[in-house]
């Protein structure tokens, strides 16, 4: 996000691939064939921008955000949508357990910076629970009173694309004694299934039998130890 050039691009591109095609391994493990949704690097690009300071300090090195910084992020995302540094700010002041001899100076100048805008400020601390409360309750009040009419954006994946309920499935007797499932039912479950994993393979024999297709192979006059080819996958067909 923060290369000048196409060759810096690509050079940090090369750089996290390898963690990223391992990420990628370990998660379709981990899911044993489950349905994911991968959502790809896309606007607003700010939100993979460091915004603690420990990880700001080391990409720019920086000594520490200012009040500058907040208000160049303010910037950004006027950039983004100007509608956004139009909705109620509220700025938190975290982490300050660990500088309380200098709470009130801290306070005190973020409160004099951000006078004009009007920004209420308060100080918190996530493991004393300090000032949280009164935050909450600012927050509340500031939806209470949100104006705005709201913002809808686009879903990123439609669930019904996972419904397979009212799609078309065929079961028939092939010449040589194979039992054929096929259709746009199956093609699908089978898009978001991974059979080679016990958890995939389990779901798999639910989907048979909740949508109907167990009863399907029965009529068609299956019995047990009969092969049934489904989606390419040949497999001996048991009660369950």
């Amino acid at each position: 996000i923060c290369s000048d050039t196409v060759e810096e691009r690509e050079a940090a591109l090369e750089k996290i691939l390898p963690y990223q095609q391992g990420d990628f391994k370990a998660l379709y493990e981990a899911l044993e064939g489950c349905p994911v949704t991968i959502r790809f690097l896309d606007p607003p690009l700010h939100e993979f921008v460091p915004t603690e300071e420990a990880d700001i300090k080391k990409l720019a090195d920086a000594q520490g955000k200012s009040v500058e910084d907040i208000k160049a992020i303010d910037a950004e995302l006027m950039k983004y949508d100007e509608d956004l540094i139009k909705k109620p700010q509220i700025i938190a002041l975290n982490k300050m357990d660990v500088c309380p001899d200098k709470k009130e100076e801290v306070l005190n100048k973020v409160k004099e910076a951000f006078k004009e805008e009007g920004y209420p400020v308060f100080v918190i601390s996530a493991v004393t629970g300090e000032g949280v409360n009164d935050l909450l309750y600012a927050m509340k009040e500031a939806m209470d009173n949100f104006t705005l009419a709201p913002t809808v954006y686009d879903t990123e994946y439609d669930p019904n694309d996972f419904d397979t309920t009212n799609l078309p499935v065929e079961v028939y007797r092939r010449d040589d004694g194979v039992f054929i499932v096929e259709g746009p039912k199956i093609d699908k479950m089978l898009g978001y299934t991974n059979l080679d994993s016990e958890r995939g393979f389990a779901f798999f024999q639910r989907f048979l039998r909740e949508q109907g297709i167990n009863k399907m192979l029965e009529k068609a006059g299956i019995e047990e130890g009969d092969t049934v080819e489904l989606g390419g996958i040949q497999f001996d067909y048991y009660e369950s």
